[in-house]
């Protein structure tokens, strides 16, 4: 798979006047082997005043770990290795999964080849049951399986001998393998008869959610010509949220990216604004062969299908989907869970601060 890479150096001037020429980024399969002695995915030279770098790692995995270091040929000398990323993409699968097991009431696994249409069998549970009443009336929810029908959370009535017996069986049966996430307190998804979801807490999750991200507004053609930002006002205010305006140029041979302030060295931009819609005109007109690109501090949209992706920080995410999960049930009969939300609550927000300014992201 290809994974966008997107690293911000901080005070890039200083790093250049420190002597640091070029940024090293290496990979590797798990954090703790990541270091300067990893496989090197690619090297970018720094440039003055850019301080956001991209690229596209066509070896990518979905598993794959990245760091990079700030790197001086003549020395040779190079900095430690930066905080640690994994290339993820924050789809809603990986969202309800991981709000589900913060809440203590989730988790996710495979089926067994023994499961049958009412029967899900899965042998990795069962050093965690305890007697047939483990798991009765969670909800099963096979969201791998072929038949929408089957996509619809099931309660479970009993378990024994490394299955569970579900209420309502599917017209199929789960394969060996097949992915499906049990959760407690709500169905993972919406259920009629049931007033909320997983899905729905990180839904109002995202809408608290605040973070920096990158928005890329077309192609310049050398002419006058206005970028609009309707698209995107569903999620930003910008009349406040626009950081900063800027024009790409990528290198054809070797991909790299060449940003270019639009706040310096006489260039300038503005905003456009007519009825019913929104946009910016930068002065001078960009030219061709480059891109028009806005960084934005933006809040979250929802989500609907479970490959959906979300630009925003998978640990902010989360924290926001767990607070917003427990203050419904507090608010709904359940108040024991009033501590538990409050401190989810503490974490979303330590997340959201630091997810304010620019840092090192997946895109």
């Amino acid at each position: 798979m290809s994974v966008e890479l997107k690293i911000y150096v901080e005070d890039v001037n200083a790093r250049i006047d420190d002597g640091y020429e070029s940024i090293k980024v290496y990979t590797s399969t798990t954090p703790e082997t990541l270091d300067n002695t990893s496989t090197l995915v690619t090297t970018i030279t720094l440039v003055e005043d850019q301080e956001v770098y991209e690229y596209e790692y066509s070896a990518g995995l979905a598993s794959s770990w990245f760091g990079y270091t700030l790197y001086d040929a003549a020395g040779p000398t190079e900095s430690s290795i930066s905080l640690k990323w994994r290339a993820n993409e924050t789809t809603l699968l990986k969202l309800l999964e991981e709000v589900a097991r913060r809440c203590a009431a989730g988790y996710a696994s495979v089926a067994g080849s023994d499961s049958s249409s009412s029967r899900l069998v899965d042998a990795a549970i069962a050093d965690s049951a305890a007697d047939e009443s483990f798991g009765a009336g969670w909800w099963a929810y096979w969201h791998s399986a072929a038949a929408a029908a089957n996509k619809v959370p099931r309660r479970v009535e009993s378990y024994a001998s490394g299955g569970y017996q579900i209420g309502r069986a599917w017209s199929a049966s789960p394969a060996a393998g097949d992915a499906y996430l049990m959760t407690s307190l709500m169905p993972a998804v919406d259920v009629p008869g049931q007033a909320w979801s997983w899905h729905r807490a990180v839904n109002e999750g995202l809408r608290h959610c605040r973070w920096v991200d990158t928005l890329n507004l077309g192609a310049g053609d050398g002419s006058d010509q206005d970028f609009s930002l309707e698209a995107h006002l569903g999620y930003i205010n910008p009349d406040k949220d626009i950081r900063k305006v800027f024009v790409r140029r990528t290198d054809t041979v070797t991909g790299q990216h060449y940003d270019y302030d639009w706040t310096k060295n006489g260039r300038w931009w503005e905003r456009v604004r007519e009825p019913g819609s929104y946009a910016i005109r930068l002065f001078p007109a960009p030219p061709p062969d480059t891109e028009v690109m806005v960084e934005v501090r933006r809040e979250g949209d929802e989500l609907y299908a479970l490959t959906d992706t979300t630009t925003c920080p998978f640990e902010q995410a989360v924290e926001a989907g767990a607070w917003r999960a427990l203050v419904w049930l507090a608010s709904n009969g359940k108040g024991e869970y009033a501590a538990q939300a409050e401190s989810h609550r503490t974490l979303f927000e330590q997340r959201r601060r630091r997810d304010g300014v620019s840092g090192v992201v997946i895109s």
